[in-house]
């Protein structure tokens, strides 16, 4: 992908991030798709039931409602309020979820858990 077709991707990512979130714009979406088709917002993220975490290791901070089948777009918006909730303005690059497998052995209904993976 040439320069001026990433910054394009890139701008419209941003468009795409600004249309859906309500309130000021916090995050930074970094979980791009390949390097031809980075804009990977609408492709569905998780598959299933899921409730995702803040990324600390002890009390969450956050925690999402359920969620199912959500998109990268969705789990950006969550990670704008999440980053708006815990008030953490240093880390608000959002650069994938990772599966929580502890957290989700805790439970009986079948939903997985789920951090966010936040950089600086």
């Amino acid at each position: 992908m040439n320069t001026k077709d990433y910054a394009a991707a890139m701008n419209e990512i941003v468009r795409k991030v600004a249309a859906r979130i309500v309130g000021p714009i916090m995050v930074s979406y970094s979980a791009y798709g390949d390097e031809d088709k980075i804009d990977n917002l609408d492709e569905v993220a998780i598959e299933g039931k899921a409730i995702i975490l803040d990324e600390g290791y002890m009390t969450p901070r956050y925690e999402s409602k359920v969620v199912e089948n959500p998109t990268w777009l969705d789990l950006c918006v969550l990670a704008n309020f999440m980053i708006l909730k815990v008030g953490d303005h240093h880390h608000v690059y959002f650069e994938n979820v990772r599966l929580d497998e502890k957290k989700t052995a805790e439970r009986t209904d079948g939903v997985k858990m789920y951090r966010f993976c936040m950089g600086s």
